[in-house]
């Protein structure tokens, strides 16, 4: 006679004890979505942080890349290349002398763009109908700051410029930083222009133009034994991004910048922005120095070291990074 074993149900407390070690308890669970929220909110900026260290690295190396163009420019050449070319007033019956064309037309074959360069025609301008199909080329990025917003490439925008000269004329906002003592007067003028216009303003590459109806020229060249500043104390080009969209202290604003294509002449800038009192950057991206980093610009200097310029620099430090021979330099930059 077979036994047939008989099996007694488990008791209650076993089963209870068998289902809570295969699961969670709520509060359990809450303390692990805790810590997952709290190493989240850790890791989040310091990813955050860390791609916009490489967007800056790579910001300084596009100026970079621009500064050894233009040292490699000048020992070409023995002359720094013009900020621009313009020509005014009525041509008829003349030739286009100068034709226009950007800096960074003439920088082409210094940072690999040869090719493009030698199908430019300098005898016409840069938006002729023979050059504008080549100066609406998207140059691969090497204009474009990566902390600047995306989705500009087909806008053949620069975001690297350079400034010809402070202005500072009394009804900018130089003149009354000069009338607050707060920048130097370098001209040992006064009001009401301060000696605006006295190349002891100016910055390093300059506009070579021509008026045909006043029959006035400012051809200037300036070569390295001009910068008497000294080149390591001296600005080259610095970061003006975002455009053509315009930006005012980090906000999207209404107003309409024409002055962004890589290869025209209108380029160049001035300095006479103004904001929060003392503060030459960051104020508008409208022909401006502006940036996208937190709290300041990245420029390149004439000696080709790259540097990053506190937002919050006295403005008579920045004054005297711009002016190239105005006796001042910026210690300890």
């Amino acid at each position: 006679m077979f036994h047939v074993p008989t099996f007694s149900a488990a008791p209650t407390s076993l089963v209870r004890q068998y289902r809570t070690k295969l699961g969670f308890t709520i509060v359990e669970l809450l303390v692990v979505v805790a810590i997952i929220g709290i190493l989240v909110a850790i890791i989040l900026p310091s990813l955050g942080a860390a791609r916009e260290s490489a967007r800056r690295t790579q910001c300084f190396n596009n100026l970079r890349n621009l500064g050894g163009a233009t040292l490699n420019y000048v020992a070409a050449k023995q002359k720094y290349p013009p900020a621009a070319t313009m020509r005014t007033g009525s041509v008829a019956g003349r030739s286009l002398d100068p034709t226009r064309h950007s800096f960074l037309t003439f920088l082409l074959p210094y940072f690999d763009q040869a090719n493009l360069y030698q199908q430019i025609d300098l005898s016409q301008d840069w938006n002729s109908s023979k050059n504008e199909p080549l100066t609406k080329q998207n140059l691969g990025g090497v204009l474009l700051c990566p902390s600047a917003p995306s989705g500009r490439e087909d806008k053949h925008a620069s975001d690297y410029n350079a400034a010809v000269r402070v202005d500072s004329s009394e009804k900018s906002g130089i003149g009354q930083l000069i009338r607050a003592g707060l920048v130097q007067d370098r001209s040992k003028t006064s009001g009401p222009n301060w000696g605006n216009g006295y190349h002891v303003w100016d910055g390093i590459l300059q506009v070579y133009s021509v008026n045909y109806d006043s029959g006035k020229a400012d051809r200037r060249v300036v070569r390295p034994e001009d910068v008497k500043d000294g080149q390591g104390n001296t600005i080259l080009i610095f970061e003006s991004a975002g455009k053509p969209i315009c930006y005012e202290q980090g906000r999207l604003s209404d107003c309409n910048i024409t002055r962004f294509r890589w290869a025209s002449p209108t380029l160049w800038m001035t300095i006479n922005d103004v904001c929060n009192q003392k503060q030459l950057m960051n104020c508008s991206n409208n022909s401006q120095p502006y940036s996208f980093h937190s709290g300041g610009i990245c420029l390149v200097k004439a000696d080709n070291s790259v540097g990053f310029l506190d937002e919050q620099v006295e403005p008579d430090v920045m004054v005297s990074l711009i002016t190239k021979s105005a006796g001042d330099t910026a210690a300890n930059f």
